[in-house]
Formats: C-alpha cells, structure tokens, sequence
C-alpha cells in the first residue's frame, strides 16, 4: 500500500511539472507574438513615413518641374514678344 501511495503522488509531481512547463511555454509564446506584433506595426510605421516622405519628394520635384518649365514658357514669350517688335 506504501508503494501504491508513493506512486500516486509521483504522478502528481509529474503532472504538476508537466502543467508548470505548459503554463511557461503559452507565457513564450506569448511574448513571442507580442514581440512579433510589434515589429511589424514598427515596419509598418516605418513603410508608412518612407511613402508619405517619397510621395512629399516627388510632389516637390514635380512642382519644381512646373515652376522651371513655365518660366521657360514666359522667358520665351518675352524674347518672341522681344523680337517681333
């Protein structure tokens, strides 16, 4: 009966042991996605700023594209209107 008693309680440990490691490996894995959550929502971010700050170069560039090629526009007006007079 002591053998009996004994054995029962070693499957308790066990169970308990196996219990505690479960408990700590659903903590890791947890961590693990939160970890995995915010590296992305941090690419995210960073993906985000690149594309508005490419968007913002690239307005800049065509404005400044515009802005030259109209006042080529106006300097050749004033030498046409220069010369036919």
């Amino acid at each position: 009966m002591h053998y009996f008693h004994l054995a029962c309680r070693l499957e308790e440990a066990v169970q308990e042991v196996k219990r505690q490691a479960m408990l700590e490996l659903q903590k890791a894995v947890c961590a693990a996605e939160q970890k995995a959550t915010e590296m992305v929502s941090a690419e995210r971010t960073k993906m985000e700023r690149s594309m508005t700050d490419t968007r913002k170069k690239i307005r800049e560039e065509v404005m400044a594209q515009f802005n030259h090629q109209e006042e080529s526009s106006e300097v050749l007006s004033q030498l046409q209107s220069s010369t036919t007079c």
